[in-house]
């Protein structure tokens, strides 16, 4: 049982979701100012779907235009006031800093209208928030998904990812029974291992399999070399409207348990030694 190869799948923790999909985040501590599109509404690329205020950054930018109109006419007036002309060419970068502080927060500003990226559909919405009501920076407001096309992501280590055959067939299960199985005709590694985890479920601090830690801004880190694997080809229908956690099936070179071990132990001395 140790020695004999018959280990050929390679099971790996996946994700099936929409190929466009976006979640709608507040971007600063704002006050929502017009009502949110309800769940299941569609919408057109470019159409209003967050409007947000911020006091705050209203009274930044009033400060800041003040300032950079101030130094606009003190520049006006240097050539023709000798204590003005003291500061020299310090004063016109002064101003051009002033310019620069008043466009980005301006840019600041527009982030609080967000229109919607694509031709989709509201899938997802907090409750809570109204017209009228505040939020905190970061929180997610809004989920939209277009209606066509899916993607079916798979993350192995560094083991599995040496038994995985060029552009290997897969499966995709569900966690969900009462979903049927997706079947791939290929697969595509991406070469560069990740530094953060886009797919949060899969982590093990929100119960998937990946050994990860959250960081304080929010990250999803990788505790161990961990690899994106898209499955392409496969038999997919209509964008899900909300993620679908399962396992991935994926096509691999058939190994003995022993064999893996001895991998996996060869692996760990080389780190060791390196570091």
């Amino acid at each position: 049982m140790l020695l004999w190869p018959w280990q050929a799948g390679v099971h790996a923790p996946a994700v099936l979701g929409a190929q466009q999909a976006q979640g709608v985040y507040a971007p600063y501590a704002a006050r929502v100012t017009a009502a949110l599109p309800p769940v299941g509404q569609d919408l057109r690329r470019g159409q209003p779907l967050l409007q947000l205020s911020s006091p705050d950054l209203d009274a930044k930018l009033a400060l800041a235009q003040a300032r950079e109109q101030q130094l606009q006419w003190q520049l006006a007036r240097q050539p023709f006031d000798a204590k003005l002309m003291e500061a020299g060419p310090a004063l016109r970068k002064h101003w051009e800093a002033a310019q620069e502080e008043v466009d980005g927060l301006k840019r600041e500003l527009q982030r609080l209208d967000v229109t919607m990226p694509f031709d989709g559909r509201v899938v997802e919405s907090s409750p809570e928030v109204t017209a009228g009501s505040w939020v905190l920076p970061g929180e997610k407001l809004r989920q939209v998904v277009a209606p066509q096309g899916s993607k079916v992501e798979a993350f192995v280590d560094e083991a599995a990812l040496q038994r995985l055959t060029p552009e290997s067939a897969g499966v995709f299960v569900p966690d969900t029974p009462e979903r049927a199985h997706v079947n791939c005709a290929r697969s595509v590694v991406d070469a560069v291992q990740l530094a953060q985890l886009d797919q949060p479920a899969v982590a093990s601090v929100y119960g998937g399999a990946i050994p990860a830690q959250r960081h304080a801004d929010g990250r999803v880190i990788p505790l161990q070399p961990t690899f994106r694997v898209r499955l392409e080809g496969c038999d997919l229908g209509s964008a899900p409207a909300s993620e679908i956690i399962g396992v991935a099936v994926l096509d691999g070179e058939r190994r003995s348990l022993g064999m893996e071990r001895w991998r996996r132990l060869a692996a760990l001395w080389r780190r060791e030694v390196a570091f």
